[in-house]
């Protein structure tokens, strides 16, 4: 009999951990399926690994998880199968964002809503929890959920699919929940799954390539709110994140033409004037120069492809 509940992994190694394949065993509760795309050579991204892994699949519930969890509910699988029967459901996790304006920003702006366990290099735990004011559910509705946990329906899946025209192993996140509330699910995060998470992600210059581009492919169905927001309140998120995205642009190597391109391109999405003042255009050099130059010299020196 097929088990309702599939697992998949894009693995880093040629197999999973022995202590996460006992960890899985022992919490989940309920039959599975575990499906194992070995990315140990890195012939797949991110999003053609889960696209596979949905293909092998056979449960009527997916869940797409990181290879370097640990769960420390039991019978968490059967708690995520009630999240996902809540009609109208879209996509579950562990944390995410409320909103999403037209300008790039990591999920973890703003105050997310997280329900997570968060290992850090010295092997401390932190357990991070963020709920909306008064908030007391076993559930929150928001618009973007980190990758560590993505959970549909099988049914959801058939809808948004994963993108596999971008590359890398960044973005999929984003690119899949926009799909997903885009078409009318409400995506969750759950706040009665404890899952301990051992690293804390990568965002490097890759990352926010792959993050502007998602942003630009959705650009029609942005912004996308489970709270109130007006336009004054969008404008000032938008405005906030071009400047935003312009430092992190600096920071992670970027060069001053692509910020420069960048910049227009969003301005252009959101409505303002695509050509940037000369004024502004003389801060953001004496930003980049300040940043390269001074704080980050080593960017000289790194392939700047």
């Amino acid at each position: 009999m097929q088990a309702e509940l599939s697992l998949i992994f894009c693995s880093r190694s040629d197999r999973l951990p022995d202590s996460l394949i006992s960890n899985l065993k022992e919490t989940v509760g309920c039959d599975y399926e575990l499906i194992v795309i070995d990315n140990s050579r890195k012939q797949y991204s991110i999003f053609e690994a889960y696209q596979l892994g949905y293909a092998q699949s056979g449960g009527k519930y997916l869940a797409f998880l990181h290879d370097d969890i640990h769960f420390h509910t039991p019978g968490w699988g059967e708690l995520l199968k009630e999240h996902l029967s809540v009609p109208g459901t879209g996509i579950t996790g562990i944390g995410g964002r409320d909103a999403l304006v037209r300008v790039p920003s990591s999920w973890t702006v703003s105050l997310p809503y997280i329900h997570l366990i968060q290992s850090g290099k010295n092997g401390k735990q932190k357990k991070i929890k963020h709920r909306p004011s008064g908030f007391t559910g076993k559930r929150a509705k928001v618009v973007m959920l980190d990758g560590v946990m993505l959970c549909m329906n099988r049914t959801v899946m058939e809808q948004i699919c994963f993108d596999t025209t971008l590359k890398g192993f960044h973005g999929y996140d984003f690119d899949c929940c926009i799909r997903s509330a885009a078409a009318g699910f409400q995506n969750y995060v759950m706040y009665n799954i404890d899952i301990e998470h051992f690293s804390r992600g990568n965002a490097d210059r890759a990352y926010y390539r792959n993050l502007i581009q998602v942003f630009q492919n959705h650009s029609q169905e942005l912004p996308l709110s489970v709270i109130p927001l007006s336009p004054t309140e969008q404008a000032v998120l938008e405005i906030q994140g071009i400047n935003r995205l312009q430092r992190k642009m600096m920071v992670k190597g970027f060069t001053f033409g692509e910020i420069i391109k960048t910049t227009e391109h969003f301005n252009e999405i959101i409505g303002k004037n695509k050509s940037i003042p000369l004024i502004r255009k003389v801060f953001l050099l004496l930003l980049y120069i300040l940043i390269v130059v001074v704080y980050k010299p080593q960017l000289l020196l790194k392939n700047r492809t």
